[in-house]
This record gives structure tokens, C-alpha cells and sequence, in this order.
């Protein structure tokens, strides 16, 4: 009896030692993996007022691919729920570090001059399926709004 208690809690012991030592998803390498995937926009926020988006005027598509393209699809109509797309824009992303993204369209190119002006601070919430962009331009110096997205 005392040979199966034990070795029961030596199982134990090593599923503690396993899940301990798995890989952190925080980790430079696949930072931006959350990122990857289709998102809706639901929400803008400026200083703490939400305003959720109910025209197809505002009304946008996120597709972010893991091979740093991007595409922007936009949308009109006068009937929320019968939104029509009316326009995509393919365009690029780039993870700097630190939630930092470059989002550009294609066949922008990137100086040192216009780079804050395509930098945003990306987050995620309630286990990856809501995200949230923030712009971040060079002479601001703290962020009080973003757009709220929600993973398709």
C-alpha cells in the first residue's frame, strides 16, 4: 500500500514538474501569435466612454496572417445587420516587442520620419478574444483611447 502511495505521488509530483516547466507564451518567440486570426470591430473608447459601433460606416474587419500580411475590410450600408463591403486594403504588420505592432499598407515605406504614425500598442483580454488597439503617436504622452476588437 505504502509502494502505490508513493508512487502515486511521484506521478503527481512529475505532471507538477512537466506543466512547471512548459514553454511561457509570453515569450518573444510567439508573442504575437495571439495576434494571428480574423477580428471584428465592436467598439471604440476614448477616455473611458464606449462607444459600441452600430453603423456600417465604422464597422471593420481585421485579418491578421502569420506570414505578416494584413487585411483591412471596410464596410457600408444602411441596415446594421446587412452591411455591405465595399472596399479591402491589403497592408503589412510587423511585431516590434513589447505588444508594439507597425500596421502599414502595402507599398508604404517606413522611415524614421513616419514610423509613429503606424505604431500601435496591441493588447488582449478574456483569453485572446477580445483585442485591443491602441494608437501610439510620438508626441503623446499617455493613451486614452483605442478600438475594441472581437475575434471572429
Amino acid at each position: 500500500m505504502k509502494k502505490i502511495l508513493l508512487s502515486l505521488l511521484a506521478v503527481v509530483m512529475m505532471a507538477f514538474v512537466v506543466t512547471s516547466c512548459s514553454s511561457d507564451d509570453s515569450s518573444s518567440d510567439n508573442a504575437y501569435e495571439n495576434l494571428i486570426g480574423t477580428w471584428n470591430k465592436v467598439a471604440d473608447v476614448q477616455t473611458g466612454s464606449t462607444t459600441d459601433i452600430e453603423d456600417c460606416i465604422d464597422k471593420e474587419r481585421l485579418a491578421f496572417s502569420s506570414n505578416g500580411t494584413l487585411t483591412i475590410t471596410s464596410f457600408s450600408g444602411t441596415d446594421f445587420n446587412n452591411c455591405q463591403e465595399v472596399s479591402t486594403t491589403n497592408g503589412r504588420w510587423e511585431y516590434l516587442g513589447s505588444n508594439n505592432y507597425l500596421i502599414y499598407p502595402v507599398g508604404t515605406t517606413i522611415t524614421n520620419e513616419n514610423r509613429p504614425l503606424y505604431s500601435y500598442v496591441i493588447t488582449f483580454h478574456n483569453n485572446n478574444v477580445e483585442m485591443r488597439r491602441f494608437v501610439q503617436l510620438a508626441h503623446q504622452t499617455g493613451i486614452n483611447s483605442y478600438e475594441r476588437y472581437l475575434r471572429q
